[in-house]
């Protein structure tokens, strides 16, 4: 039995109390388990990198026989980090939600300006995600070109295929 602003006990409450509280629980599940799968894409977007660095490598040495770039992966992974940073700020854009929320409903002390400064960083690393991107894209479009004049116009087409696959 939850207690109300005087401290007493208080059976009229108790169950919207229980439903306000199951109300959050729900919610702060569903943002934990949508908050690990955001982390999950920045961190294979992250760990992609290091491929495409081991695959620059490769090429450096004239030794990669993968049939893939270090561009190709580089946005690759570029792609995964910047859906892994929308996640993060959709959860982050509900966390603020939620702390207004219990602002509002409970007796709860919230930091919201913590949350805010939460969600405006996320905002603005989305951002930069996506601008990185771009600048990545541009790079494997560069690698194609330069690629693409070396070879016959067969492996042209196929090239530009996979150039018009993305976003940019």
């Amino acid at each position: 039995m939850k207690k109300n602003k005087n401290n007493t006990n208080s059976n009229t409450g108790t169950s919207s109390s229980d439903a306000r509280d199951s109300y959050l629980k729900d919610w702060e599940l569903a943002l934990a388990n949508l908050e690990k799968i955001g982390a999950l894409f920045a961190s294979v977007g992250y760990l992609t990198f290091f491929f495409a660095a081991n695959l620059d490598t490769l090429t450096i040495l004239d030794i990669n026989t993968t049939g893939r770039t270090a561009e190709e992966t580089f946005v690759n992974g570029q792609e995964l980090i910047s859906i892994g940073y929308t996640l993060l700020w959709i959860v982050s854009i509900n966390r603020y939600s939620e702390a207004i929320f219990k602002i509002n409903n409970t007796e709860e002390t919230v930091d919201l300006p913590a949350f805010q400064q939460l969600k405006d960083s996320y905002i603005i690393s989305l951002f930069a995600n996506l601008y990185r991107l771009d600048a990545f894209i541009q790079l494997y479009k560069d690698s194609l070109k330069k690629t693409s004049d070396s070879t016959n116009s067969t492996e042209e087409t196929t090239q530009e295929t996979k150039l018009n696959s993305y976003i940019f």
